[in-house]
């Protein structure tokens, strides 16, 4: 049976193209999460302690444009990514202490020179 391709148009070369575009969007969007927080851990900064970032957590998943906004994604050492990650199990106390850092990180960002353009989608 053959593919319709106007009922599929996210398919072969259109959908690659679709792909790496979005890598595109999120290697820009990392840079920015990594500007505002000036490549420190957030949640060891905001805990009085300073330590590097070494992972950008994504905080509501990955795949789409909104999902890879730098507002949703947080700077994060190995043993506070590690926490996030094993903690994904559907806790809603946990939810909304991700939920609280990532607001915090972004209306006061550690980088005080940080200027958010909210309005940017590509």
């Amino acid at each position: 049976m053959k593919r319709d391709l106007r009922k599929n148009p996210g398919s072969g070369k259109e959908k690659k193209q679709q792909l790496e575009k979005l890598k595109k969007y999120r290697k820009v969007q990392a840079a920015l999460a990594i500007s505002r927080d000036l490549a420190y851990c957030v949640r060891c900064y905001w805990s009085g302690r300073i330590k590097d970032y070494e992972h950008v957590h994504h905080t509501e998943g990955r795949g789409t444009y909104e999902k890879e906004h730098y507002t949703k994604l947080l700077c994060l050492c190995v043993d506070c990514h590690r926490l996030f990650s094993t903690m994904r199990v559907k806790l809603k106390t946990f939810h909304a202490a991700q939920r609280a850092l990532v607001d915090l990180a972004n209306e006061n960002p550690i980088n005080t020179n940080f200027e958010h353009n909210f309005d940017e989608q590509d």
